[in-house]
């Protein structure tokens, strides 16, 4: 199955969780990738999480928490897999509007 864009955000917020993605019921997502660009040509960190409850945005559901990122700079991470129903996929960024997280994956029916 080919890979396709799962979600993509701009936290207009700083430090101010947005979701990205949910995990659809019945569903096993791989190969999942998380591209982060900074645009606002300042410095600045970001934080993910992953949370198979989806209830939690905390640093005990990090998959990357306060990673620096440069300005105009780019970062890919490595996620997954996931198959939890409700699982969710959160980011955030120290400046409001200063990264764009694209997550792209593989979803499949596991039912």
């Amino acid at each position: 199955m080919p890979s396709k864009i799962l979600g993509q955000q701009r936290p207009p917020t700083l430090n101010t969780f947005v979701d990205i993605y949910t995990v659809p019921a019945d569903t096993e997502v791989t190969g999942m990738v998380m591209t982060i660009a900074n645009v606002s040509g300042v410095d600045s960190t970001f934080q993910i999480t992953q949370d198979d409850a989806g209830t939690g945005d905390a640093a005990q559901f990090a998959l990357a928490w306060d990673v620096a990122i440069a300005a105009d700079g780019v970062v890919k991470l490595n996620i997954g897999p996931m198959n939890v129903a409700s699982g969710t996929i959160a980011v955030s960024s120290d400046l409001g509007n200063a990264n764009v997280f694209t997550l792209h994956g593989t979803e499949r029916l596991i039912a």
